[in-house]
């Protein structure tokens, strides 16, 4: 081994707990004149013990702290065990969390006309999710920020969309004649159509380098997050143009002001939204 080089390893937990998932949900139909159905419910579930990927082998923080790392050349922080590099840890440690309220309208075929109609308004939170960045979408890392605490890293799912309405309509045009050639050219014409919308995905904003030297992903960027500037949140800080989406100036560099040592940014996961 040459000197100085420390082996990278990508690695399953041992001891593996089967993941699963909690579901519960309570629905309420009403029948409305016209041949329509209004159904009205919240739908739930909780997620425990899901597959997620952690660095096994973070360095260690400042004594005391599990936010803060001395970064500077003569102070780099040692890894839990020094004899490796970051070490890519499958485990099953992740938990989500899921709520919704669902509405459906439907109209059963009368007078030519069937259309179905379904509103969800929902919040899906997870501590990160999946091994691979496509996992999540691409926009965010899967990695934990806080390999001591994965709380920080508790946000909105890479898949969320907090409001999603879809709706399909089937139309049959009267005939204009009953009989002949008329008959056969007008009858049996039907219109469709299906309109979907929802609201867009979250992303978050993520720094060009491990600056607070946790050495997480190899010290990769993607992984820490910024802090946000005064004045700032996550509704004043997206512009919404095409040319740019969120205001750069909203988020500062997470440094503590203390040389040598830095520290993970204030900027929660999931913190800004993509266009609906």
């Amino acid at each position: 081994v040459p000197a100085g080089y420390t082996p990278a390893l990508r690695i399953i937990s041992y001891n593996l707990s089967q993941a699963h998932m909690l579901q519960y949900n309570l629905s309420v139909e009403r029948q409305l004149p016209g041949r329509m159905a209004l159904t009205v419910a919240y739908a739930g579930s909780r997620g425990l013990d899901l597959f997620q990927v952690q660095d096994g082998n973070p360095r260690i923080p400042i004594a005391g702290s599990t936010s803060t790392w001395p970064i500077a050349p003569k102070a780099v922080a040692l890894r839990l065990n020094p004899a490796f590099g970051s070490i890519t840890y499958i485990t099953p440690a992740g938990d989500s969390w899921n709520n919704s309220l669902q509405v459906g309208l439907s109209k059963q075929l009368s007078k030519g006309l069937q259309f179905q109609s379904s509103y969800t308004w929902s919040k899906s939170l997870d501590d990160t999710q999946g091994q691979l960045p496509n996992d999540t979408g691409g926009v965010n890392s899967p990695y934990n920020s806080n390999p001591f605490n994965t709380r920080v890293d508790r946000g909105p799912s890479g898949f969320d969309a907090t409001q999603n309405w879809r709706f399909n309509l089937v139309y049959r045009i009267p005939g204009l004649a009953r009989e002949g050639i008329g008959g056969k050219l007008t009858n049996g014409w039907r219109m469709r159509g299906i309109v979907t919308a929802q609201t867009g995905y979250p992303f978050s904003p993520v720094m060009s380098s491990n600056t607070s030297g946790s050495g997480v992903n190899n010290a990769g960027a993607g992984v820490d997050r910024p802090n946000i500037a005064a004045g700032f949140n996550a509704s004043n800080a997206i512009v919404g143009t095409p040319n740019q989406w969120f205001n750069p100036a909203a988020f500062t560099a997470p440094l503590s002001g203390i040389a040598g040592v830095g520290v993970l940014g204030n900027v929660s996961r999931g913190f800004l939204r993509g266009p609906g």
